[in-house]
């Protein structure tokens, strides 16, 4: 799932279940940007077929200023718990299961 990546009307938000693809609907992502290491992050859409907790355990993160360009990048482990509702309402359940998120500002 992203949000203020691709800003054409289209979403990259799926879930992939056994080779089937289910289209997710926009989401919101709420963490504290300005903390060192987020805790915690609400996913959420706002239909509530999206409704997840990410709890951060590490951080990986890369800062450049090269002028013209420049990246903020932090990348969390962590663990996901909620649910994700697909369009036909099958509802699938997350328990701390593994899983990735990133904050990245990119200026060019």
């Amino acid at each position: 799932m992203a949000a203020g990546v691709n800003e054409t009307g289209s979403l990259e938000n799926i879930l992939w279940v056994n080779g089937q693809r289910h289209l997710l609907p926009a989401v919101h992502f709420q963490f504290e940007r300005m903390s060192a290491v987020p805790s915690c992050w609400r996913i959420y859409s706002d239909d509530g077929r999206v409704e997840l907790i990410f709890n951060s355990r590490n951080c990986r993160s890369e800062k450049l200023n090269l002028g013209f360009l420049k990246s903020n990048f932090r990348q969390y482990i962590g663990s996901f718990s909620g649910h994700l509702i697909t369009a036909d309402g099958r509802e699938f359940q997350l328990h701390e299961q593994l899983g990735l998120t990133e904050d990245h500002f990119a200026k060019w």
